[in-house]
């Protein structure tokens, strides 16, 4: 019934946990179950009145992290540090590779000189085996 406002409820509540996809997935589910209880037993609840009950996102969000087991935010932090370390280190590196790749095509003008060796066989008639020729 209130699915739009579900939805913008708990992405606001989740850009404010510290947590990782499934544990997002498990408040979004509590947080559903909860409007659908509430919408059950009394159907003329309009959405703010559900929003007060539920409270502010800041407060939900803050509920669910303390309820949870204790290191965990820490371990989600940490993890979510390494991700980013990750990501910056990638981003560097391609930009390193870009800028020495620019530095090359500079330095040789856009050229890029290829050499290969070629060698030619005539094959004279009557000849079995064709005669390779040297380049000179």
């Amino acid at each position: 019934m209130y699915e739009k406002e579900v939805k913008r409820y708990c992405r606001r509540a989740g850009n404010l946990l510290t947590c990782d996809q499934v544990q997002r997935n498990i408040f979004n589910r509590i947080i559903r179950e909860s409007v659908q209880n509430c919408t059950q037993e009394s159907p003329s609840m309009t959405w703010p009145e559900i929003e007060g009950l539920l409270g502010s996102p800041e407060d939900a969000a803050r509920q669910f992290i303390d309820n949870l087991p204790p290191g965990t935010t820490e371990k989600w932090a940490h993890a979510r540090k390494i991700r980013h370390r990750v990501i910056l280190f990638a981003v560097c590196l391609t930009i390193l590779l870009l800028v020495g790749c620019i530095a090359a095509l500079w330095a040789s003008n856009g050229l890029f000189i290829i050499e290969t060796e070629t060698t030619i066989v005539y094959q004279q008639p009557g000849d079995p085996i064709p005669t390779p020729v040297p380049l000179e």
